[in-house]
């Protein structure tokens, strides 16, 4: 998936190369601290995280380029890139943990400043360790079934899990499932799409209809309303000189 970044064109939220290293970008909690001084800065957050697949090959490598820079700028992220070896570097704003552990699972908070009780209370956090605890395997269909396990699905609407993607990094293969449906799945060879140069796909378009997501699209809020947002703001004006006009008018009472 990508993000607009205006000027710095699409942020990677995540990827592969063709070394067989790939990445995914988590939201995660994690208060603030004094960065060390001698980093570098991080100017173009886009380009920071391209330049990492362009240059890298190993988990290692990556762990090497990343403490040379003040990683702390992404506070909100967590990150976790793998490796073919099954080598896999989880980057906390303030932490970089090695790992080979063939069960790691986590979810969204960083695993050095969470212990496993209070990670316990996430769910899909609480699924996708019991899932792992009681087999282990590396085949597409399990990595499916673990996939589906540790989906998100609101009852309100049915939001939630916008992609899943198991990635396959000794044939360079991305399979991905559409707003946790897992029922339909679309696979992209990454040396074919590297053949076919810079392009978009809307990935909505690839998949059969989802009702949940059609909701989604026509779930109105202020951010995607202007009618919405017009009256939040209308009445919050009201209110705004309501206060003074009652607090005015209690004054002339007394």
């Amino acid at each position: 998936g990508s993000r607009y970044d205006g000027d710095n064109g699409y942020a990677p939220q995540s990827g592969m190369n063709e070394h067989g290293l790939a990445f995914e970008r988590l939201v995660a909690y994690h208060p603030k601290q004094t960065p060390k001084t001698h980093t570098k800065t991080i100017t173009n957050p886009t380009q920071y995280l391209k330049d990492i697949l362009h240059n890298c090959q190993t988990v290692e490598e990556v762990r090497d380029y990343i403490q040379a820079y003040d990683h702390s700028y992404f506070l909100e992220d967590v990150f976790v890139y793998v490796d073919r070896s099954g080598k896999y570097l989880v980057v906390e704003p303030y932490q970089l943990i090695i790992g080979n552990d063939p069960s790691y699972v986590f979810s969204n908070f960083c695993p050095s400043i969470t212990p496993d009780d209070k990670a316990q209370k996430l769910e899909r956090y609480k699924k996708g360790k019991a899932f792992l605890n009681h087999q282990l395997d590396t085949t597409a269909e399990f990595c499916r079934r673990l996939s589906d396990t540790m989906h998100v699905c609101r009852p309100k609407i049915g939001d939630g899990t916008l992609l899943s993607t198991i990635w396959d990094l000794k044939h360079q293969i991305v399979s991905v499932y559409f707003y946790h449906n897992y029922d339909s799945c679309v696979q992209f060879n990454l040396n074919t799409e590297l053949q076919r140069g810079d392009h978009i796909i809307a990935l909505e378009t690839l998949f059969p209809t989802n009702p949940e997501f059609e909701a989604l699209k026509t779930y109105k809020t202020p951010k995607n309303s202007q009618a919405i947002a017009l009256f939040i703001i209308l009445s919050a004006g009201i209110f705004f000189f309501s206060t003074f006009y009652f607090l005015i008018r209690y004054r002339d009472w007394e």
